[in-house]
């Protein structure tokens, strides 16, 4: 997807003058443990560019959500149950969001 890609590489941008140690391996926003790994993190630092820099890591979660969104409607046809995409998407969204530096 261009849109994360893009996203991604401003992220990286932003985390490197941040935080060094922040580095994300190549692909590795494609994973929401990695994703929320950064939300937590970036709740220690402060200022506008840790803000942007969390507002970029909530995009990529949303996008990479999006994204499973078919292999989760092909899942749950094959179950029993009756979940919806929706609600599964919805369900894995409901991480608190970074707080905001104060």
């Amino acid at each position: 997807m261009a849109q994360r890609t893009a996203i991604g590489n401003r992220l990286r941008c932003f985390l490197h003058e941040l935080d060094p140690e922040l580095a994300v391996a190549s692909r590795g926003l494609r994973r929401l443990c990695i994703v929320d790994h950064l939300a937590q993190a970036l709740i220690q630092h402060r200022g506008t560019l840790a803000a942007i820099a969390a507002e970029l890591v909530a995009d990529c979660r949303r996008l990479s959500l999006l994204e499973l969104q078919p292999y989760l409607s092909q899942l749950l046809r094959g179950s029993e149950g009756t979940h919806s995409v929706e609600a599964v998407v919805m369900k894995s969204s409901a991480a608190p969001p970074p707080a905001a530096p104060h």
